[in-house]
């Protein structure tokens, strides 16, 4: 019987998945090495796989962006241009296959979504849409509702928004998932100018990834203060998860040994 489309695309994105979670925990700023060689593990399990031509393909454009990720962690000051400018030409070879269509588009509009955040281009509605719309549903999880509520979130645009909340609702509730979802219901209730106090902290104490920490100073924090929230307490809730995280390397080297 032969394999469908769906299957397939499932098949590369569950072995991405598992590729990406041997880097991704990693990614701190004092870990470059061990970032540096989970993503070479990472090129030497592609090339052990048993995937076609297309789904190979497919496989590479996830790599390509996560590789991104990792460069732009560890670029030297005012290489991150020219870090997302080799990425984004990784994208604009064609694919040799439905697979690799669906999985480049994919992450090319991560890869853009993330270059706007970091004023590196422009996203509109319409190109959001359009890649949008040709999504299957087999790769509209957690990750990809997550990249379509932050761009909905810099364009304070809160259908998308609502969109992303939705579907995660209906998703399994999982550890991994939990935090993507938490963010994306707090970004819904920003926008709508409902988040309390409580719920803010709430979130912040919560946070145990610096990447998510991050955002909520540089994008979340300027809108609920432009909102009139006090500022102390949300200044102290950051300043305890930055000692909590301050941990985080050490935690992650012994885990790792």
């Amino acid at each position: 019987m032969p394999v469908s489309l769906e299957q397939r695309i499932k098949a590369v994105k569950d072995w991405c998945t598992v590729q990406e979670r041997s880097v991704v925990p990693v990614l701190v700023p004092e870990l470059e090495d061990m970032a540096r060689q989970a993503l070479a593990g990472v090129h030497s399990a592609l090339e052990g796989s048993s995937f076609d031509d297309d789904e190979k393909q497919g496989a590479q454009f996830v790599i390509a962006l996560l590789e991104y990720q990792v460069d732009r962690l560890y670029c030297a000051e005012g290489e991150l241009p020219r870090v997302f400018a080799a990425a984004l030409e990784r994208f604009e070879q064609p694919p040799v296959g439905p697979v690799s269509a669906q999985l480049r588009d994919l992450k090319k509009l991560m890869l853009l979504i993330s270059g706007e955040r970091r004023g590196l281009c422009e996203v509109s509605r319409a190109e959001l849409s359009a890649i949008v719309d040709g999504i299957g549903d087999s790769l509209r999880d957690a990750q990809f509702w997550y990249y379509v509520s932050s761009w909905a979130f810099t364009h304070r645009e809160p259908d998308y928004l609502v969109q992303a909340f939705e579907a995660m609702l209906l998703m399994p509730t999982t550890f991994r998932n939990q935090m993507p979802f938490k963010r994306t219901r707090l970004m819904t209730r920003i926008l709508h100018r409902e988040a309390t106090e409580a719920e803010v902290l709430h979130y912040l104490d919560e946070i145990i990834i610096p990447q998510v920490l991050s955002e909520f100073r540089e994008h979340l924090l300027p809108v609920l203060l432009a909102q009139g929230m006090t500022p102390e307490p949300l200044d102290e809730a950051i300043a305890r998860a930055q000692r909590r995280l301050a941990n985080l390397p050490e935690q992650i080297r012994q885990t790792r040994d």
